[in-house]
């Protein structure tokens, strides 16, 4: 048994992320009722860990919500997920692509509640369809805890669009939750392209299809079909209006936790929401410039950001995150310089007083 132990630490493939199902009895259900989960590779001398969220839009009413069930059925179920997953960027295993994490636990939470990660309202409350994300985060923690997640040193949540989104309405609520369990593990948040604006779009919207939605409507319908769970500080900013604390710029004056921010200054996700369509015209150039000012304006109290002046959508997990660079740094060198900033300092506890992180062009 040992010689085949120790070939299996010594083979040159690191294995794939393993698929682990989560009771139903938790409530952690996917929209179509059957169990949420995730993927997961051990990282047997490690006590980093990182937990990724998975994107993919959001349905918002009975419409939208249909629809994505007959287009996207694979955001609304488990039951097609494979056995394993190799995933790239900062979940892959490669020390070249990934030299900073390559060697940390591994967990990937593939995206099948339609919500934003939101969501607590069962099948039936709202809709045939449960959104029960919010409450997927808590329970994929909660059955990692005796996997090694309760003596970790650090657990950061990273996740890209509308996971990045997730990661910033469920960030304080994770850190919150790992020390009410007895875990001493330093928390940080990562959110890759889900920094969206509640802007006025270019067009007026058909909300039939997601994509074309204004982000401020399908939010407000989506946040009531959701039951959506914001952070209590930031509802409370916020209490005629909670759905404003889906968009990044209301969200993250609230949170005490370290949150890094990546979003391309012209984020291809908002220009569809935004219904500007690729530029051609001198109007649409000027009104995706008029979004990337005011972007990068939202950006002015934030502690940690990356935000490359280009045309795209998300990174975290693209075999190329390392090419991507503001002058000579790197996105994973950047966020490695942040995760070495002592915990207080980079922490929003301080309002105003912290060392600024600011990489833009």
């Amino acid at each position: 048994h040992l010689k085949q132990a120790l070939s299996k630490c010594n083979s040159r493939e690191p294995p794939p992320t393993q698929k682990v199902l989560l009771h139903k009895q938790s409530g952690a259900v996917c929209n179509d009722g059957s169990q949420a989960g995730y993927f997961i590779r051990k990282s047997y001398g490690s006590k980093r860990w990182v937990v990724f969220l998975e994107g993919g839009w959001y349905c918002y009413d009975k419409k939208s919500c249909e629809s994505r069930w007959t287009r996207l059925r694979g955001f609304m179920t488990s039951n097609m997920w494979a056995d394993t997953r190799q995933v790239s960027g900062i979940l892959s295993p490669d020390p070249e692509e990934n030299p900073y994490w390559w060697n940390a636990n591994h967990v990937y939470v593939p995206y099948c509640s339609s919500d934003s990660w939101s969501g607590s309202s069962p099948a039936g409350a709202t809709s045939r369809f449960a959104f029960m994300g919010s409450v997927i985060i808590q329970e994929v923690l909660r059955d990692l805890l005796p996997q090694g997640l309760l003596n970790a040193s650090k657990l950061m949540l990273t996740g890209s669009s509308a996971g990045g989104t997730g990661v910033m309405l469920n960030l304080d609520r994770v850190a919150d939750f790992l020390r009410t369990q007895g875990s001493a593990a330093e928390v940080r948040g990562v959110t890759d392209s889900g920094w969206f604006l509640d802007n006025t779009p270019y067009a007026p919207a058909d909300c039939s299809d997601p994509q074309r939605c204004a982000p401020t409507t399908a939010v407000q319908l989506g946040h009531s079909l959701w039951n959506g769970q914001v952070p209590l500080a930031c509802k409370a900013q916020y209490a005629a209006q909670p759905w404003r604390c889906y968009f990044g710029h209301h969200l993250h004056r609230t949170l005490k936790t370290p949150l890094f921010i990546f979003q391309w200054l012209f984020d291809e996700a908002q220009m569809l929401a935004d219904n500007v369509g690729p530029p051609m015209s001198k109007e649409q150039w000027d009104y995706i410039h008029a979004v990337g000012d005011d972007l990068r304006r939202t950006f002015a109290n934030v502690s940690a950001v990356f935000s490359p002046s280009c045309i795209s959508h998300t990174v975290l997990t693209k075999r190329d995150w390392q090419s991507i660079r503001i002058g000579d740094i790197s996105l994973p060198q950047a966020l490695r310089c942040w995760e070495l900033q002592p915990y207080w300092s980079v922490s929003n506890h301080l309002n105003g007083h912290h060392r600024h992180h600011h990489h833009h062009h």
